[in-house]
């Protein structure tokens, strides 16, 4: 399971990194190299439940890849069929984690349809447009971008609850 996987996935890293890395960040990997199983948990469970501390943030970029690495090797080893997920479903159907983004299709077979990405496992799944990912509510959503132009990327705003969503 991804949970057992990462810590061997993030030692991979390390190792990897060891001599490309510049001088400075060579300290934060000889501490993640040096760190008992327990601690590595307690730092993981922190960065994906948003709880991170101040001394965690030199360390989330290396073991979020690390993650990454082992929660997307987990969903390219499912069958498709087996993660089908509701059309409302605000989390990912793989690792439970929130989505990143949501990206509008355009052509013939998917064309208008939207599908929300997992940051964390990589997968993908419908979701019904025009409503909340966060709270469902269809009626007070609106659509920000930084110019006027229909293509590009948007925010998909909430303000019911005060949630939004990249969309691309």
């Amino acid at each position: 399971s991804p949970e057992q996987q990462w810590q061997g996935d993030l030692q991979a890293l390390l190792a990897l990194l060891q001599d490309q890395v510049p001088e400075p960040a060579r300290p934060t990997l000889a501490a993640l190299q040096q760190a008992d199983a327990a601690s590595l948990s307690a730092l993981a469970e922190r960065i994906v439940g948003g709880t991170m501390e101040a001394d965690d943030m030199i360390l989330a970029p290396f073991v979020m890849a690390a993650l990454q690495v082992a929660w997307t090797r987990h969903a390219a080893g499912l069958d498709a069929a087996s993660v089908a997920a509701p059309a409302t479903a605000h989390s990912c159907p793989v690792c439970g984690s929130a989505p990143v983004a949501g990206v509008i299709h355009v052509g013939n077979e998917s064309g208008g349809l939207r599908y929300l990405h997992c940051g964390l496992c990589h997968t993908a799944w419908h979701h019904v447009r025009a409503t909340c990912v966060a709270c469902g509510e269809g009626k007070e959503v609106s659509y920000r971008a930084l110019d006027e132009r229909e293509d590009g990327a948007r925010a998909e705003a909430c303000d019911t609850c005060h949630n939004y969503l990249k969309l691309l």
